[in-house]
C-alpha cells in the first residue's frame, strides 16, 4: 500500500499531537506531584527541626516539668479533701476563743462546685498531629503543650466551695485579727462579703461576714474531722438529765425507808414505855 506525501504528513503531525498532548498532561502530573512532595517535605522537616530542639532541651524541660509538678502538690497541700457542717463550727469556735471576736449566728447553706473558666489546651494551627506525639505532650506545629499533665488532672480533680455566712460583735483590733487570721489560713479560705456598723451600745463593731472553704476531691488526701476537746468518748447515759432524775428518785426513796425505820423505831420505844 502506498501512502501518499501528503496523507504521511498528516499521519506525521497527528502523532506530533498527541505527544504533545501527553507530555503536557504528564508534566502537570509531575509538577503536582513534586508540589505536594515539596509541601510534605517542609512540614515534615519543621517536625524534625521541633524534635531535635526539644532533644536539645531534654534536661531543661524535665526540670521544668518536675519543678511545676512540685508547684502543683504545694498548691494541692492549701486545699483539705472535704469541708463539712463540724468543719465549719469547730473553726468559727476557734475564732471566737483566740480573737476578741462574738459570733451570734452561723448559716451553712452547704458545699457547691466551683466551674474553673478558660481552655487549658494549647491549639494546633493547620498541621496535622500525630497522635503519639500527641499523647507525650508534643504537637508537630511546633508548640510545645504543658496541658498533658493539666488536662489529666482536671478531668480528676474538682474544687469545691464551703460557705459560712456569720453575724459577728467584735473590737476594732478584734475584727483587724478575724480578717488577718482567715487570710493566712494554711488551708485555702476567703472572705466573699462583709459588713460592719458601730454599735452605739456596746462601742464595738457588729455586722456579718461571709466565709467561704475550699476543698478539692480527688487528691490522695482524706477528710480529716476536726478536734472536739472537752466531750468523753464513750458516755454510758446520752441523757444527763434522766441519770439526775433516776439518782433523785432513789434518794426519794431511800429518805423513805428511811423515815418509815424511824418511825419504827419511835413506836417500839413508845410500847416498851408503856
Amino acid at each position: 500500500m502506498k501512502i501518499s506525501k501528503k496523507d504521511l504528513s498528516l499521519i506525521l503531525y497527528l502523532l506530533g499531537a498527541v505527544f504533545a498532548i501527553g507530555a503536557i498532561f504528564y508534566g502537570n502530573s509531575i509538577a503536582s506531584k513534586t508540589e505536594t512532595l515539596k509541601t510534605e517535605n517542609e512540614a515534615l522537616s519543621k517536625e524534625v527541626a521541633y524534635l531535635q530542639d526539644l532533644y536539645d532541651h531534654q534536661q531543661e524541660y524535665q526540670q521544668e516539668s518536675e519543678r511545676m509538678n512540685l508547684e502543683m502538690e504545694e498548691i494541692k497541700e492549701q486545699f483539705p479533701a472535704e469541708v463539712r457542717p463540724e468543719t465549719q463550727i469547730m473553726y468559727t469556735n476557734g475564732l471566737e476563743a483566740k480573737l476578741d471576736v462574738l459570733l451570734d449566728e452561723i448559716g451553712m447553706p452547704g458545699t457547691e462546685l466551683v466551674t474553673v473558666a478558660g481552655d487549658f489546651s494549647v491549639p494546633t494551627t493547620g498541621v496535622t498531629t500525630d497522635p503519639a506525639a500527641t499523647a507525650e505532650g508534643v504537637t508537630t506545629d511546633g508548640t510545645a503543650t504543658e496541658t498533658a499533665a493539666v488536662s489529666a488532672a482536671a478531668t480528676s480533680i474538682s474544687l469545691y466551695r464551703t460557705p459560712a455566712d456569720l453575724s459577728y460583735q467584735a473590737s476594732y483590733k478584734g475584727l483587724k485579727d478575724l480578717i488577718r487570721t482567715v487570710n493566712e489560713d494554711t488551708d485555702r479560705k476567703s472572705i466573699e462579703q462583709m459588713s460592719v456598723a458601730f454599735d452605739n451600745e456596746t462601742g464595738n463593731l457588729r455586722g456579718s461576714l461571709k466565709i467561704s472553704m475550699y476543698s478539692l476531691s480527688g487528691t490522695d488526701k482524706e477528710y480529716q474531722a476536726p478536734v472536739v476537746t472537752g466531750v468523753t468518748d464513750g458516755t454510758q447515759q446520752l441523757f444527763v438529765g434522766a441519770t439526775t432524775l433516776n439518782r433523785s428518785g432513789a434518794n426519794l426513796a431511800g429518805d423513805a425507808a428511811t423515815a418509815d425505820g424511824k418511825a419504827e423505831s419511835a413506836e417500839t420505844v413508845e410500847s416498851n414505855e408503856e
